[in-house]
């Protein structure tokens, strides 16, 4: 039969049989269903343990996957001792219909270490054990029509990721912790569902962990910030941790490769371990160049576990800017602390929209009315800081300003706020006028 013969059948299938619907849908999503069904999507992209399942819930001969032991066979014992292979693993996971992720969130192992196991890769002895006692007591040896306990117990780590953003979301400095590992776009991706735990690499993983405390972003083995390059390169630690230290410091192989003058190729086969057919020239110019970094990084930070910041970053302000009530508790004067930082309004800009209004941008929760009040007091104390400094400048520069400025939306803001508590009806009228900059919008 054809993929066309197929996904008429599977459709008819669909029509004639709603009574599974809801049993179905557990394997794939409604809107998936109707694309296999219009032959938008392939039968033969489907996983194996899925496939058998979809088999079982609809009798579709063509779904059928011949010569394949049923995932229920699975026995952790047997995987053990070599008498089952662990591709066995993967398809009672696919035919459980759980995502490899929360696999390894509940086990507790970063996903490399777990592909590693799994296409049967020389990894340490103890996280050897780890998965397997963790899959022992997820899949019991006698074969069951459940799902493994403990893996689709509880809300999604995505759900309660972000819930640990919005009930964090007046902590800016935490919060600027969070959006220094991830965009906000990207955090909103997490948030929503759209990627998956396993995309994210075990170095911002682990930096995860330390600044939220949510038990699914943590893995076993060596800290990043343990990574000793003489270790690293006597073998007697795995190359895995150099990859975690990488992306831990918020490198990607590419910057890390444009940091220390080496490929991104050089990096990437290096850190995880694909040097079979490296030369050794190639192979010491490598360790060389990551043992400098490292070891100039490693004296300019100290044996604190707390996120490292590339060399060329160290030694730049960090100040963050807070909400103005925070800020005077903490600082004493707000313009005083603004001016510290740097009399630039464009940056002081990008700062603020980096972190008061960050989860407001994530679009998680509308902002509280103390948020915005807030918001709107921290930018009237950059106004005034900018103000003071302008002021005593060139008249070039003084002009420079008043060119750039919008003075329309300046009015809009000094008329509106001036009797914003107004409750009169011509007041009330006046700030019902649109923002200037916005009415042709």
């Amino acid at each position: 039969m054809t993929d066309e013969d197929n996904a008429r059948q599977f459709k008819s299938w669909l029509e004639g049989n709603s009574d599974k619907h809801e049993e179905i849908q557990r394997v794939y999503c409604h809107e998936h269903l109707l694309r296999l069904g219009n032959g938008k999507k392939s039968f033969s992209s489907m996983p194996i343990g899925k496939r058998i399942r979809m088999h079982e819930i609809t009798g579709l001969s063509f779904l059928q996957v011949e010569g394949e032991v049923s995932p229920r066979e699975l026995d952790m014992e047997k995987i053990r001792k070599g008498e089952q292979p662990r591709v066995m693993i993967m398809r009672r996971i696919e035919y459980d219909c759980i995502s490899v992720g929360d696999v390894v969130s509940k086990l507790g192992v970063g996903t490399s270490s777990f592909n590693r196991y799994m296409n049967s890769e020389s990894i340490e002895p103890s996280l050897v054990s780890k998965i397997e006692d963790g899959l022992t007591r997820f899949y019991s040896s006698t074969p069951e029509n459940s799902k493994p306990d403990g893996l689709d117990s509880g809300r999604p780590w995505y759900e309660q990721f972000k819930e640990w953003l919005v009930s964090n979301r007046d902590n800016i400095a935490v919060i600027q912790q969070v959006t220094k590992v991830y965009s906000k776009d990207a955090l909103l991706n997490f948030c929503k569902g759209s990627k998956d735990i396993t995309s994210i690499p075990e170095g911002k993983r682990i930096r995860l962990h330390e600044i939220t405390g949510l038990s699914f972003f943590e893995l076993d083995g060596h800290h990043p910030l343990e990574l000793d390059m003489e270790k690293i390169i006597n073998g007697q630690q795995p190359r895995v941790l150099l990859a975690r230290r990488i992306t831990y410091d918020g490198f990607t192989t590419s910057t890390i490769a444009k940091e220390v003058g080496l490929t991104p190729d050089d990096v990437y086969r290096y850190a995880y371990d694909r040097t079979k057919n490296m030369s050794q020239e190639r192979r010491t110019k490598i360790e060389s160049a990551l043992g400098n970094y490292f070891r100039k990084s490693s004296e300019l930070q100290g044996n604190v576990k707390t996120s490292s910041l590339p060399l060329s970053k160290l030694g730049q302000s960090s100040v963050v800017v807070r909400p103005i009530e925070y800020a005077q508790r903490n600082t004493g004067s707000v313009i005083d602390a603004l001016a510290e930082v740097q009399k630039n309004l464009a940056t002081i800009t990008s700062r603020i929209e980096g972190s008061a209004v960050a989860l407001e941008l994530l679009a998680f929760e509308k902002p509280t009315l103390e948020q915005r009040i807030s918001i709107v007091c921290t930018a009237i104390n950059v106004l005034a800081t900018q103000t003071e400094y302008f002021k005593n400048r060139s008249q070039e520069e003084r002009e420079a300003l008043a060119k750039a400025i919008d003075v329309k939306d300046w009015g809009y803001v000094v008329s509106v706020l001036g009797r914003i508590d107004q409750p009169s009806s011509f007041q009330t009228y006046d700030r019902a006028f649109n923002r200037p900059s916005r009415r042709s919008q």
